[in-house]
């Protein structure tokens, strides 16, 4: 069972069930969740006021790659167009697709390669 931390403006999202998905980063040691796994997501993870927020099984995992350089998002190998960037954006909990972007080019990363996770 693995471990997830949202923050607090993602977990109310979370834990109302309108946030049903989560996109993360491919782990350097390759123990990427798997459907089927159970995940237990947490606010405040590691710290003194950490709650959980559900346990979760995971129902999909899909490949994702985001160019924050040419603003493209790449799902399973078909690069999105707009509108779906924009939807994909809402379900992850973002309010519009440039926060969508920012979030994830916040490290200063120029490709994001990761997976959708949905439970």
């Amino acid at each position: 069972m693995g471990l997830w931390n949202f923050s607090k403006e993602m977990s109310p999202k979370v834990r109302s069930g309108e946030k049903k998905q989560t996109i993360r980063a491919k782990r350097k040691d390759g123990r990427d969740p798997k459907v089927g796994q159970k995940q237990k997501l947490y606010e405040g993870l590691r710290t003194r006021k950490s709650r959980l927020i559900k346990t979760v099984v995971i129902l999909n995992r899909t490949p994702i790659i985001i160019d924050l350089t040419n603003k493209t998002v790449h799902v399973n190998g078909v690069n999105l167009l707009h509108r779906h960037i924009r939807k994909l954006a809402h379900n992850d909990g973002f309010g519009n697709v440039e926060d969508f972007f920012t979030f994830f080019g916040k490290n200063n990363v120029h490709i994001f390669d990761g997976y959708i996770y949905k439970w």
